[in-house]
């Protein structure tokens, strides 16, 4: 089908009128020109040119939109995570650097438990000892956050 001259015939030829040909190709994509089998030379080229119409695709069903979204969403808390953790990274070294309270410290009640060779488990208690904490959010500089040691004062080490 050809560009006529009028406007109809030019609205249905740039793909602006639906004709039930059009609406029976599945494909997703109309031809807006359709050479014939003369219109092939030699080569199994068209002479003609074929433009294309890109339909708009299927509404994603229920289970690609659920994917969609979780995987937003877990994008969404990594990416806050790591912003968050980049923040109070700097907040604690410009508090190391101004000397501003960016350590702390809590009592801990520290046991060692040592597996033995018939199963059973022998724990080894220390003294209560103050650690050294942090003041901030996240760990920072091999210590805990002083928020975590005050409640779980009791800290356990394997052997």
């Amino acid at each position: 089908m050809q560009c006529g001259r009028s406007s109809h015939q030019y609205n249905q030829c740039m793909g602006f009128v639906r004709s039930p040909e059009r609406s029976a190709l599945s494909c997703g994509m109309t031809p807006l020109f359709r050479p014939n089998l003369s219109d092939f030379a030699v080569t199994g080229l068209p002479r003609g040119l074929i433009i294309w119409r890109v339909t708009p695709a299927a509404a994603p069903n229920l289970r690609e939109r659920l994917r969609r979204t979780f995987v937003a969403a877990v994008v969404i808390v990594a990416g806050l995570l790591a912003v968050g953790y980049g923040l109070d990274y700097v907040v604690f070294r410009i508090r190391v650097a101004a000397n501003r309270n960016a350590y702390g410290s809590v009592m801990v009640n520290h046991y060692t438990a040592v597996l033995q060779k018939n199963g059973k488990t022998t724990l080894t208690f220390d003294p209560p000892q103050p650690w050294t904490c942090v003041n901030a959010f996240f760990p920072h500089a091999g210590s805990f956050p002083c928020w975590y040691l005050s409640r779980h004062p009791d800290q356990r080490t394997n052997i």
